[in-house]
């Protein structure tokens, strides 16, 4: 999982079409899949931290140290997009060679609440690609919160799966045998809950649930099948 995943929301919580610079703070709590990872302590049983955000929004784009979006032929029930992220389920383990995150390049389109994109590698890490469906709706309940439901699923190919989830040949252990899978899918459920406080001041709540399919729950270097994530984040839009 991205550890930077707390900035990539920030662009949600602003409706705006004006531009504006959106800065705070987040804290981020989540569970983790993997085991025996060397990597910035993920492999513990939870990880949680505390770290900086900011993004500069306007009508057609979003931008943030980690990921990019840029809309066009948006006529507000439809939407096309082209999009960058830096990611990938990064890892690091005894005897293996570090998989790194990479930066994914693609496009989306969404019509009403079903929205579809797709990511391809573009450093050729993985050089794999990640398809991505999901069905997203905003409720405003008040004029100061408002309530964002996600639910979807995400296809990994069969080159990144391996890439992040599989064991090589001379990377195998007593208790990591060798391991090539092959296309893999998760699950997921996302709520946003956004407060505004005053005109320029909010706080964010999202929780997130994953489930991760087989062929990466049967990798050896992942312990369980189950994700999940709270974030909490404090924002001043400028």
């Amino acid at each position: 999982m991205n550890r930077y995943f707390p900035l990539i929301f920030i662009f949600l919580m602003n409706s705006s079409s004006a531009a504006m610079i959106t800065a705070g703070g987040v804290w981020s709590y989540k569970t983790n899949i993997r085991k025996d990872n060397n990597l910035d302590h993920q492999g513990s049983s939870s990880v949680s931290r505390v770290l900086p955000g900011i993004s500069f929004r306007g009508k057609n784009f979003m931008i943030n140290p980690v990921s990019a979006r840029f809309s066009f032929l948006n006529k507000g029930w439809a939407e096309s997009y082209v999009h960058l992220h830096f990611t990938g389920h990064e890892y690091r383990s005894d005897l293996m060679y570090r998989r790194k995150k990479s930066l994914y390049a693609g496009a989306g389109a969404r019509i009403l609440f079903l929205d579809f994109n797709f990511l391809k590698d573009t450093i050729s890490r993985s050089k794999g690609s990640i398809y991505r469906i999901s069905l997203r709706k905003r409720s405003v309940l008040g004029k100061k919160y408002s309530l964002v439901s996600n639910v979807g699923a995400e296809f990994f190919d069969k080159k990144y799966t391996q890439y992040y989830f599989g064991v090589l040949d001379g990377e195998q252990t007593s208790s990591r045998p060798i391991y090539s899978p092959n296309d893999s899918m998760s699950y997921f459920l996302t709520l946003i809950n956004n407060y505004s406080i005053n005109d320029s001041l909010s706080l964010s709540l999202i929780t997130k649930a994953t489930l991760y399919s087989k062929e990466i729950d049967t990798s050896p270097t992942v312990r369980k099948d189950e994700e999940y994530s709270v974030i909490l984040g404090f924002f001043q839009r400028f």
